[in-house]
């Protein structure tokens, strides 16, 4: 799994997280709450099961870890979001695999230009910067 970067709703996030080692029995969070990611929301599932609690939609009937349908149905839908992340992935890998094929940089600009690059070297190695 790729690490995601910090983004709106992670605050929502890491406040089940800080919560799932506390729980017993069952828990009952608000849909947003979790991250909307399918890989996060599956390793949140299974974080919360993992302590013995049960997990259950409000909204959803089939999202239900208490019933053997609705852990039928969660590992079904992962697997989907598992495969449609890789095929992402390869997409988007041979997406930038033809960019830098045809001569694109990939990144940030650098900061400094090619000239202060170059200078910032000779005084490296003339010893008058550190």
């Amino acid at each position: 799994m790729q690490p995601k970067t910090k983004g709106e709703g992670d605050e929502k996030a890491e406040e089940v997280e800080t919560e799932i080692p506390f729980m017993k029995g069952y828990a009952v969070f608000n849909a947003e709450q979790i991250d909307g990611l399918p890989a996060h929301f599956y390793a949140t599932v299974a974080a919360i099961t993992g302590k013995g609690a049960g997990f259950r939609s409000l909204n959803d009937t089939w999202a239900d870890t208490t019933t053997a349908h609705g852990r039928l149905m969660l590992t079904v839908l992962g697997g989907l979001a598992e495969f449609e992340r890789e095929l992402i992935r390869a997409r988007t890998g041979e997406g930038r695999a033809r960019a830098v094929a045809n001569g694109v940089r990939l990144g940030r600009k650098p900061i400094l230009t090619h000239h202060q690059q170059l200078e910032a070297v000779k005084r490296l190695k003339a010893g008058k910067e550190t």
